[in-house]
């Protein structure tokens, strides 16, 4: 399995954004990602958490037995995309992402596989 990546910014987006909303004053986006990657970790990266789609892990096997590439798209920070797959089994290389179409590709292709998985 294959992480395509390029950068990370969802969670200091993310929490940065909330901050702002909520008006809180100095707000440190690091020292905020680092704590949450600490809850994070902690207490849902764990295999039995069930934050995974249902049949996301057989499509995987599934798809690697019968040869296909596999691919994980995320704009998640990479400490978090480590500790999901690790959570659930999977074992991964990583090459680097040159082209944001190529990332929005996979997302998309992604995406439709989870929505089939859910019907």
């Amino acid at each position: 399995m294959h992480i395509l990546y390029k950068y990370e910014s969802g969670e200091a987006n993310f929490l940065g954004g909330v901050a702002s909303v909520k008006g809180v004053k100095g707000f440190n986006p690091e020292t905020a990602k680092k704590r949450f990657f600490e809850i994070y970790l902690d207490k849902y990266a764990k295999p039995e958490s069930g934050i995974g789609f249902p049949g996301a892990y057989e499509l995987i096997v599934q798809c690697k037995n019968k040869g296909l590439k596999v691919a994980v798209a995320s704009s998640a920070d990479r400490i978090k995309v480590d500790a999901n797959l690790g959570a659930a089994g999977l074992q991964l290389s990583i090459k680097s992402v040159r082209s944001m179409k190529i990332l929005t590709m996979r997302v998309k292709v992604l995406n439709e596989a989870l929505i089939f998985l859910k019907q």
